[in-house]
């Protein structure tokens, strides 16, 4: 296990891991142009989620994920 994952194991429940992969899915998927439903549909998530990671990236958060674009 490398110190990231320790780190974040330390912090975070499994739960909350798995959350927190869900919605980097979703902000790929939106810079990749897929529409929000479709994104919803195929990770089985609210759209109000998948429309708040379409929110954050309008306020130019998640740059770190744009840049791998």
């Amino acid at each position: 296990m490398s110190e990231i994952e320790d780190f974040v194991e330390s912090l975070f429940t499994p739960d909350e891991i798995d959350e927190f992969e869900t919605r980097i899915k979703i902000v790929k998927l939106l810079l990749a142009g897929k529409p929000q439903r479709d994104i919803a549909e195929e990770l089985n998530v609210g759209i109000a989620t998948v429309s708040r990671g379409a929110s954050e990236l309008k306020r130019k958060h998640f740059k770190f994920l744009s840049k791998k674009q």
